[in-house]
């Protein structure tokens, strides 16, 4: 929860420094990641992935910094902060792939239901107690 929130912060939070600005947004997003990547994801608040999924899609995709970083850098601290943006756009787009991946073998009730129906095991009590608990699912 706290990566999460710091995630949300770093893009929201104006920093003097920029190179600090994009490091710590880059640190966010990695952490970000690595939960995902373990499918951790019960850690994070329903409405705060869709945040990191529409952020992520933002960032990956934004035009003015792909064409940013095809300017020649003036300095050493520039080429850090085209360093650093790269490496966001990068993240970002891991980060969009490991939520499609999730989403695409995330079970659902209907796909949880079929699986029930289908073993011949299930006889009596043991069908309805998990019809009972699924249903349970669906209302929360």
């Amino acid at each position: 929860m706290q990566i999460t929130i710091a995630y949300l912060e770093a893009i929201n939070k104006s920093v003097g420094d920029k190179l600090t600005q994009l490091q710590n947004l880059y640190s966010s997003m990695f952490y970000v990641l690595e939960i995902l990547e373990d499918e951790d994801v019960y850690l994070i608040p329903k409405n705060a992935l869709k945040n990191i999924e529409t952020t992520s899609e933002a960032l990956s995709s934004n035009k003015g910094w792909r064409e940013y970083i095809k300017t020649l850098p003036i300095d050493d601290n520039e080429q850090n902060i085209k360093n650093y943006i790269n490496s966001i756009r990068h993240v970002a787009k891991a980060i969009l792939w490991e939520l499609k991946k999730i989403k695409k073998y995330q079970p659902n009730v209907q796909s949880l239901l079929k699986f029930i129906q289908s073993p011949p095991e299930w006889k009596g009590d043991d069908f309805e107690e998990c019809l009972d608990f699924i249903n349970e699912e669906r209302r929360k």
